[in-house]
């Protein structure tokens, strides 16, 4: 087995006359330059600085050439020593990860085809299997995040809340996909949005809370509005008209 950092020094200390040739077992080349530095060398000056520089330049190419490059060209592609035996592990580790995820995958079916049914726009019955796949892997980050958008794009902001903030949980950490996405649109724009995203994408008790109260809120604000119109109209501060009119402005409201 050939090694690259021998082959490196070779060419920067015996480049000008292709000592790392042999090396490398290239004996055409090694010859070519053998016969160019003592021979037409002494003829012709200038090719000696040359050889140097040829030289240099492929000891510079070998060291920054990377170990399994190197191996590929000059070792028949094969890995020596620890480097073969640390990527036969991580070939095996990466073998047995993709044969889990395929286990997975033909295990949870419905993953599949909620996300072909959610691309195809069929949205409800994306959400049905989206569901079901979540009955098999209820922790699949992908699947919460997937009917997160399914249920956003139908305008049911809780459930979208709800798995949303539970892949944020799982660990979904691209926030940046949160805030962009087309398919989240809706959910950013509700009132209550921004207190969910300083919550960390969770959702809360002041979330739930705000939800329960707002209708009851609301109502008594509409009451007031109403109330004072009817004084300043009572008052003689606006006209009847323009009672009217306001009147309708907050009813619609």
């Amino acid at each position: 087995m050939k090694n690259r950092t021998v082959a490196a020094f070779m060419a920067l200390f015996g480049g000008a006359f292709g000592i790392h040739k042999f090396y490398l077992n290239q004996s055409g080349p090694g010859f070519m330059r053998v016969v160019l530095f003592f021979v037409f060398a002494r003829m012709i000056p200038i090719i000696l600085p040359i050889l140097l520089v040829v030289g240099a330049f492929e000891a510079i190419r070998l060291f920054m050439m990377t170990d399994l490059e190197f191996d590929r060209k000059h070792n028949g592609g094969k890995q020596s020593g620890r480097r073969g035996q640390r990527q036969g592990r991580r070939d095996t580790r990466q073998q047995r990860r993709q044969g889990t995820s395929n286990s997975r995958q033909r295990a949870n079916p419905f993953k599949k085809s909620g996300i072909r049914k959610y691309k195809e726009y069929d949205l409800e019955e994306a959400i049905v299997d989206f569901n079901k796949g979540l009955e098999i892997e209820p922790n699949d980050v992908a699947l919460h995040f997937n009917i997160a958008c399914a249920y956003s794009l139908t305008e049911q902001k809780d459930l979208a809340y709800t798995h949303l903030g539970r892949a944020v949980e799982l660990g979904f950490k691209d926030f940046e996909k949160i805030q962009t996405h087309d398919d989240l649109a809706f959910l950013r724009i509700q009132s209550d949005f921004e207190e969910f995203k300083t919550k960390g994408y969770r959702l809360g008790s002041a979330i739930e809370k705000q939800d329960s109260t707002i209708p009851e809120a609301k109502d008594d604000r509409l009451l007031a509005r109403l109330n004072k119109l009817k004084e300043l109209r009572e008052m003689g501060m606006i006209s009847e008209s323009d009672y009217n009119v306001e009147t309708k402005k907050i009813l619609r409201r």
